[in-house]
């Protein structure tokens, strides 16, 4: 009879990742209604192009204050944090003041020591490159 030790050691800490990504996100962000500015967060669109080179995030924050908003690294994660101010506030638009969050899971290999981001007419883009292998 040959024994097989059981369970394989990848499985476990896959797993522990798995659920420590899954449960250090974000709460769900509430469904806004047109006008309604006391829901809290509001989402940001973002577009996330992965390549050879690196990883670039084009966030959309109209109206927000580059000085204001944090870039936050951490072990495989980046937290994308910021604040519309009031001055956006309208009685019948959708896009008012509040709070945003967002996080990203990243991949292993970007070297986020050499993280440059900017902003430019209301697009914030985020740029990380692979290490060096």
């Amino acid at each position: 009879m040959t024994l097989i030790p059981y369970p394989p050691r990848g499985v476990f800490k896959a797993l522990r990742r798995y659920l420590h990504r899954a449960l250090t996100w974000p709460a769900p962000l509430p469904v806004r209604e047109a006008g309604d500015h006391a829901l809290g967060p509001w989402a940001t669109a973002v577009d996330i192009n992965e390549g050879v080179e690196g990883l670039l995030l084009r966030v959309e924050i109209p109206g927000v204050d580059p000085g204001e908003i944090e870039l936050t690294p951490g072990p495989g994660i980046l937290a994308l944090r910021g604040e519309r101010g009031q001055d956006r506030a309208s009685p019948d638009g959708e896009a008012g003041p509040g709070l945003f969050f967002r996080q990203f899971a990243l991949p292993d290999d970007l070297d986020i020591a050499r993280l440059s981001s900017q902003c430019r007419n209301g697009v914030l883009e985020v740029w990380i490159p692979r290490t060096d292998h």
